[in-house]
């Protein structure tokens, strides 16, 4: 019988997606196992409520399952409608019976009434339609902590490579330092980098900007961020800047006026005062009587709704994005900002280059911010938290897993989930290695999943040489430059993974087209698939080799060798089948 409760379709841009300007994706969630077809019956709107022909062309199509979760599956249809609107609905079949449903409604019988279908408007303009950066998909990312990456006189001391654990004093890097890492990065295979804040602040993390217009001293001037952005473009590589527009430092020149000013502040309706005066907090147990980032008072919340307010940051964006050239942007505490900021931000940012990046921080579902009006990409710690459950704290199954994977492509618009930002871990969190309790194995697993996913993958500076350390500021240490020091297994297996992703398209660009898993042996897999190639990834997290002669034999581009259905225990392997 057919679960009703299960099926959902919604005449909006989380299920209806345009591709181009007469190409669409529609998009239908059903219980899972529950529909044996799905087809998607059709009609030109305005040919049929106007009787503008004397034979009506319905039109159908089977939808395909693309992705299956704990709960539910995904069905998905592309259609090429040369109409202005359409009339749909869908045809749904379980074993035992066939029914209907249009416009939230179920029927026993075929709907022959227009009124009772689901309505589009499918004309859209080209700049209407979601455009990703044409880079995007296949950038390699590598994220920088300015602080703790490099220094340009190459002296590391122990002061540099001191475990920071409750330690934020300054170490020194700067951005002559990662210009003469560039190299580095090269070698290492890297398209694109994402700098942490390097505007003025007085912190070590630079996430309370004093000045957007500002380079910190510590890092540098304006001449040496030319200079980074040069070089790195002459490299091939992307620079993107962090950027909070959330909230600013005390000493930002509009908190500071309204401290001195209070409520005479021409700046006042630049934040939200709760009451005046205006008080800073003695210590961090105090709420400030005005808005901020987690009740911290030295990060007064911005009033992004202020057009004043929004005029600034625009300025900003003008400043580097036409001055230095930059890529994108990274946006800190994003989904504390309202949607339509974003909207206005997202029109502005691709005004000026519509190859720029964005990218929101957004720790949960981010799709009613990847639609198309906002971000192209968030940062995935969705991801990170399912490999996190299944290799780390051990807390969710081989299946499990893989239905967290697919739960993220049946959400997503598709042009988002091929542009995800894929971590394992960043500055927030403690590195994946501590995670998996200094397990290379386990490691190398979470590795193989990160660059066998659709999206980019994002390098932590320092994974790949095997650093390790706990929650903040321990997972921010002075880098390992000391050949001798840095885990070469890790960095060699790193650049191989990469050199696979940029030499085999499924990688980035092919479907999920089947996966298995054996819960009693932690064993998971999954096919990615394009026109061109068939690969098979497989995730051993147990301690037992495994062995199933089902599964397909083909040429292991890990090892260099043939696969003949075995892999050894805590391992990961991806075949070329076809």
């Amino acid at each position: 019988m057919i679960e009703k409760t299960g099926i959902i379709h919604n005449m909006n841009k989380t299920f209806v997606f345009a591709l181009a300007p007469t190409k669409f994706i529609f998009r239908l969630r059903a219980k899972k196992n529950n529909l044996k077809h799905v087809d998607i019956v059709y009609v030109d709107k305005y040919m049929v409520q106007y009787h503008r022909s004397n034979e009506i062309i319905v039109n159908e199509k089977t939808m395909e399952k693309v992705a299956s979760d704990e709960l539910f599956d995904f069905f998905e249809v592309i259609l090429d409608l040369k109409m202005i609107a359409v009339r749909y609905y869908f045809r749904l079949e379980d074993q035992d019976e066939t029914i209907y449903y249009g416009n939230y409604r179920f029927f026993k019988e075929p709907i022959q009434t227009i009124d009772l279908m689901f309505d589009c408007i499918i004309k859209v303009h080209e700049h209407e339609i979601f455009q990703i950066p044409s880079w995007a998909n296949k950038a390699i990312f590598y994220q920088i902590f300015p602080d703790r990456f490099a220094k340009d006189d190459d002296h590391y001391d122990d002061f540099w490579h001191q475990t920071p654990l409750h330690d934020t004093f300054l170490r020194g890097g700067n951005l002559k330092g990662i210009i003469k890492k560039l190299d580095y990065l090269q070698d290492l295979g890297i398209t694109a980098i994402y700098l942490n804040p390097i505007f003025l602040s007085s912190s070590f993390h630079k996430y309370d900007t004093i000045d957007y217009l500002c380079v910190d001293p510590q890092f540098g001037d304006f001449e040496t961020l030319h200079l980074l952005i040069e070089e790195a473009h002459k490299l091939n590589i992307k620079v993107l800047l962090d950027a909070v527009f959330n909230h600013t430092s005390l000493d930002f020149f509009a908190f500071k006026d309204l401290l001195i000013n209070q409520e005479h502040s021409r700046y006042k309706e630049w934040y939200y005062p709760l009451s005046f005066p205006i008080q800073i907090p003695q210590n961090y147990t105090q709420k400030p009587n005005y808005l901020s980032f987690a009740y911290v008072g030295s990060m007064p919340k911005l009033n992004t709704e202020n057009e004043e307010v929004r005029n600034y940051i625009f300025k900003v964006v003008d400043f580097y994005m036409k001055e230095f050239k930059i890529d994108g942007w990274r946006l800190d505490v994003a989904d504390e900002i309202p949607h339509e900021f974003w909207r206005l931000f997202r029109k502005h940012v691709k005004k000026i280059n519509s190859e720029a990046l964005i990218m929101g921080e957004v720790w949960y579902d981010a799709s009613e911010w990847l639609t198309g009006d906002q971000f192209d990409t968030v940062m995935n710690y969705l991801l990170r938290s399912s490999l996190l459950e299944w290799l780390g704290k051990k807390t969710i199954t081989a299946s499990a897993f893989l239905n967290n994977l697919a739960s993220l492509r049946g959400k997503l618009h598709p042009f988002a989930y091929n542009a995800m930002t894929n971590l394992i871990d960043s500055h927030d969190t403690e590195r994946f290695l501590h995670t998996v309790n200094e397990d290379f194995n386990l490691f190398k697993i979470a590795l193989t999943v990160q660059f066998t996913l659709n999206g980019m993958p994002m390098i932590y500076y320092g994974d790949e040489i095997g650093m390790s350390g706990d929650n903040d500021p321990d997972c921010r240490r002075g880098m390992i430059w000391d050949f001798t020091k840095q885990n070469q297994t890790i960095k060699t297996f790193y650049k191989t993974l990469i050199n696979l992703r940029k030499n085999h398209p499924a990688l980035y660009n092919g479907e999920i087209t089947m996966s298995f898993s054996s819960d009693s042996d932690n064993v998971c897999a999954y096919i990615k698939r394009n026109e061109f190639e068939e690969l098979l990834i497989i995730l051993n997290a147990s301690d037992n080799d495994f062995y199933n002669e089902n599964l397909s034999h083909g040429y292991d581009l890990i090892n260099g060798v043939l696969f003949e259905g075995k892999i050894k225990a805590k391992n990961s392997l991806i075949i070329k089948i076809k």
